[in-house]
């Protein structure tokens, strides 16, 4: 029941930050409980403090490495109370596991939204499936030039939703971990 009610959840986050790009509150603490009440409840009454120490831990872990990334202005605030509460989710062994999937998420999706909005925008829905890689490696070399400049000015910067890649990443994590 956890786990159905975990994976609801995290898909629902997902989609309100890729549609309106904010991740509610309540959905967070609702992640936060549901994964709460699966620690209180472990069959093993006698390991509970020290599990929910370990994802406690982990939850502070997480929260301080991501608010640095805030204070770097690299992630928004939503994203950092979401890091925290799948740092409590994972608990601290696996983090490092968890954190290459979504270094590798983050390079597949961003690199998808990148050449989305760096497609040349005179293609229009008739031509739309006939750019090929040719088109997306010449987009890439041309505004490769110009990324510096971007970054410096913060101008013409591509924005994506970061919770889609962090929930693909939780997915990847436990597909290739079990």
């Amino acid at each position: 029941m956890y786990f159905y009610a975990t994976w609801v959840t995290l898909c629902l986050i997902g989609v309100s930050d890729a549609r309106e790009h904010r991740i509610p509150n309540q959905l967070l603490l609702a992640l936060l409980v549901i994964t709460t009440l699966e620690v209180l409840f472990t069959p093993l009454f006698d390991e509970w403090l020290e599990v929910f120490t370990d994802k406690a831990t982990s939850f502070v872990l997480c929260f301080t490495v991501g608010l640095l990334l805030h204070f770097m202005r690299v992630m928004a605030a939503g994203d950092v109370k979401l890091i925290a509460v799948l740092g409590f989710l994972l608990g601290l062994e696996p983090l490092t596991d968890y954190l290459f999937y979504t270094c590798v998420s983050t390079a597949f999706v961003g690199s998808m939204y990148w050449a989305l909005n760096k497609l040349p925008s005179n293609l229009g829905d008739k031509n739309r499936g006939d750019f090929s890689l040719l088109s997306v490696s010449a987009v890439a070399y041309v505004g490769g030039e110009k990324i510096k400049h971007a970054v410096t000015t913060q101008q013409g910067l591509t924005y994506m939703p970061f919770a889609p890649v962090l929930i693909i990443g939780l997915a990847m994590y436990h597909y290739f971990s079990y």
